[in-house]
């Protein structure tokens, strides 16, 4: 269009770097455009000039843009604009009147809303990622965002709350009006809804909490605030305990009939009477002492079978129940006539005649192999704990890396996706994890595992090609030529070396952790040495560092990656130990009988 003058506020407008378009309200046509906007919008000038706003504006949006028109309203909403290639942006939009010029033109300035399509790309592999560890996962897992709009969900989930469930149908959901319909599945309803209030106006981690459900079965959940890229995101986690509350009700009924049993059963008794001083033990008694019914027993010498760490709580126990009445029930080690160590339940109370205390009586029972028992169901509790932190300390690095991968890819983008393939890699070695659960199990549990003729080097070399990609920034190499060597083991030497260096790396003080893994054999064994460049291990912590838990005080791990592998070498019969590297660091050998 032709111009006899230009305004003020029109020099102003055409060279602005936002997309300046001038509208007429009432026709709703444009009237004028800047240069800014043709590059923007994809249009000339002359394409614009005198077309109706709606060509730039979908259907969707029109109505908003139309009203902004109308009022002169200088706020900014987000709205999308269409290009003439047909693709679309979205836009801060604002409206303003032109005063100098004609009272129905309106200004209209629209701004990027953000870098969408990069962003969006990147997110979008995010995503895809996410989603391909969340499918893979026996977890029943929920992503929701800080609007509470479902980002993610895998068919676990249904699995767990006892639903079919589609998890594409899901996406997008409002959360909160998904859980009110959902809430008729727990026993307790409102406290599922008010607990899901609580956590998430708390953002603090939140594990465990265990919630029935309204079928008798037992869910537990934990709730992980964490931040994507975008802003703040919700992340629900739930699994079926039911089978494992069954055990652990078996085992409490267990316990309940064993103490019945244990009331109504033969147990021994004793009597001491305090005007003599003279003992009496009943004939199960002597039994458990091993011997014969007819020895001469007196008061020092019944204590003097107690073992010696434990007589000076016998004693004292016994000294309080004569002086002041107070009754005792202990359970404690008495060493039997034979030389066998027998845990033993004393229980002791006054003997009391018209009012008067004349002497203490209590019960005698061998407890050994209910301590035994317990002892070993203890071992097996502490070796489960051991693997479930193996297994989260494992995923949780793995998902870590992939957000920082992710976080690399939202800023770095390119066509070489070489980001993307080190997120796959980490997701599918967190759905390898899991499918290596069992195993582990069965090694910490002691269940019967099946070994088979193994090559160290193939195995190597397969897990070295993941490490290298894992710990991009350190330089781990192998002295070749690695020789074809054979031990009797199984897949579960994949952790020993995964463990050693990934502990190579990750407690090294250098700004270029330097790893050389290499094989030698000898006639009947074969030993892995993983060399570091790191701080060494001084010689008096040598054994302890392979103790469950132990770490170091900068350590993020969770301090059982060694302890995992002097545990699964021993089971392959083979041995570890550190030894100093030259000219520093150390090196970590481990050693297993050749097969073959």
């Amino acid at each position: 269009m032709s111009h006899t003058g230009e305004h003020t506020e029109e020099a102003f407008w055409r060279h602005l770097n936002e997309a300046a378009i001038v509208v007429d309200s009432q026709s709703e046509t444009v009237h004028d455009v800047n240069s800014v906007a043709c590059d923007r919008l994809r249009y000339p000038a002359e394409k614009l000039v005198e077309q109706d706003i709606e060509v730039l504006v979908p259907d969707d949006d029109s109505s908003t843009v139309r009203k902004l028109l109308k009022n002169g309203n200088s706020d900014r909403v987000t709205v999308s604009l269409r290009r003439g290639d047909a693709t679309s942006y979205r836009a801060e939009v604002s409206v303003s009147k032109l005063p100098q010029r004609d009272s129905d033109l309106r200004l209209l300035l629209a701004r990027e809303a953000d870098t969408t399509s990069q962003e969006g790309a990147t997110t979008g592999q995010s995503k895809v990622v996410l989603k391909t560890i969340l499918e893979n996962l026996t977890l029943g897992t929920l992503v929701e965002d800080e609007n509470r709009d479902v980002l993610m969900v895998n068919e676990a989930l249904g699995e767990a709350l006892g639903v079919p469930l589609d998890p594409e149908s899901m996406i997008g959901r409002d959360c909160a009006q998904a859980a009110e319909e959902m809430k008729g599945l727990f026993a307790d309803p409102e406290r599922f809804i008010d607990s899901n209030d609580e956590f998430i106006e708390q953002r603090e981690l939140v594990r465990g909490q265990e919630l029935e459900l309204a079928d008798g079965r037992t869910i537990v959940r934990d709730y992980v605030p964490y931040e994507l890229p975008n802003g703040d995101a919700n992340l629900w986690i739930y699994r079926d305990i039911t089978a494992q509350k069954r055990r652990e009700k078996e085992r409490d009924r267990h316990q309940n009939l064993l103490r019945q049993l244990q009331e109504v059963a033969e147990i021994g008794g004793w009597e001491v009477d305090f005007r003599t001083d003279e003992l009496t033990w009943t004939e199960k008694t002597y039994e458990i002492h091993r011997l014969p019914t007819d020895a001469d027993i007196d008061l020092s010498d019944a204590i003097e079978f107690y073992h010696p760490d434990d007589r000076e709580a016998i004693r004292d126990a016994f000294e309080r129940l004569r002086s002041d009445n107070t009754p005792y029930d202990l359970e404690l080690r008495i060493v039997t006539t034979d030389g066998a160590v027998r845990w033993v339940r004393a229980r002791g109370e006054p003997w009391v005649v018209d009012g008067e205390t004349v002497g203490a009586r209590g019960t005698f029972q061998d407890i050994t192999e209910r301590v035994h028992r317990e002892q070993r169901v203890e071992d097996q509790r502490d070796s489960l704990e051991v693997l479930n932190q193996v297994i989260r300390h494992d995923i949780r690095n793995d998902l870590q890396l992939v957000l920082a991968y992710a976080d690399l890819l939202d800023e770095e983008f390119d066509d070489d996706n070489e980001h993307l393939d080190r997120i796959s890699s980490a997701a599918r070695h967190s759905v390898e994890v899991t499918e290596n659960a069992q195993m582990m199990a069965g090694i910490f549990l002691g269940d019967d595992q099946e070994y088979g003729p193994t090559s160290l080097v193939s195995l190597l070399r397969d897990e070295l090609d993941h490490l290298c990609s894992t710990f991009a920034d350190a330089r781990i190499e192998v002295s070749e030529p690695l020789p074809d060597v054979t031990v009797w083991a199984n897949e579960m030497l994949r952790p020993v070396v995964r463990n050693l260096v990934g502990n190579a790396v990750q407690h090294n003080d250098k700004d270029t952790a330097e790893v050389t893994v290499d094989v030698r054999p000898t006639d009947e064994t074969v030993q892995l040495r993983v060399a570091d460049n790191g701080p060494g291990v001084p010689p008096e912590r040598r054994e302890s560092v392979f103790g469950k838990g132990n770490k170091g005080l900068e350590s993020g791990g969770t301090g059982l990656g060694l302890y995992l592998v002097k545990t699964i070498v021993d089971r392959f019969d083979g041995t570890v130990w550190i030894e100093d590297n030259d000219p520093e660091g150390a090196v970590f050998v481990v050693e297993l009988p050749k097969h073959g």
